[in-house]
């Protein structure tokens, strides 16, 4: 079965997307259902999406090492945005500025402008660009609809798939194949 999506625009719309420096690629926003692109049609509305920067950084604070000079071409703006901001530290002894990971994006929003080497970018980004990563990302992750029920040409037996997920428990905690049979039993009854 083939879909088809038409849209169209009055006028060349316009999209932006976020940036990682770091990782030198588009910022993928992820749940437990779903990866997707960090885009909007407005620069402004990303600020919320910019939190997804700290998972380069393992969810923790973002130290950056250097004098305010050497972080940034305007030193004293940024200065004063430290000491404005409960998100963002400077410690002056070991010269290093530390982003709070739980202020989210409201440090890394305000001070990634200051940066000279900014963590993220909003870039312009089309709309076939954002169609290719997000099937991309689909098919990655395992949800991409044209996918469904086509592995191996296989009914999808779910009675099947319990057994197998049960065994692997079952080897993972080493049971005996008493303890195996009693959980099997017990799984049984529940379902």
């Amino acid at each position: 079965m083939q879909k088809f999506q038409l849209v169209q625009f009055e006028y060349e719309a316009k999209f932006y997307a976020l940036w990682s420096v770091k990782k030198q690629q588009w910022v993928e926003e992820h749940d437990e259902f779903f990866a997707g692109l960090a885009y909007a049609d407005q620069p402004e509305q990303l600020k919320t999406n910019v939190r997804t920067i700290f998972a380069d950084y393992d969810y923790e604070d973002i130290q950056l090492k250097g004098s305010l000079e050497d972080l940034s071409e305007q030193p004293v703006l940024l200065q004063a945005l430290i000491k404005n901001s409960k998100a963002l530290k400077y410690n002056n002894k070991s010269q290093t500025l530390t982003i709070l990971q739980g202020w989210e994006e409201e440090g890394l929003y305000t001070v990634n402008p200051l940066l000279k080497q900014p963590l993220f970018e909003i870039k312009e980004i089309s709309l076939e660009e954002i169609q290719t990563i997000e099937n991309e990302l689909a098919k990655q992750y395992s949800y991409h609809e044209d996918d469904w029920g086509e592995e191996e040409d296989e009914d999808f037996d779910a009675e099947a798939l319990v057994e197998e997920l049960i065994q692997e428990l079952a080897e993972e905690l080493d049971l005996s194949d008493e303890q195996q049979a009693e959980l099997f039993d017990e799984m049984n009854k529940e379902s």
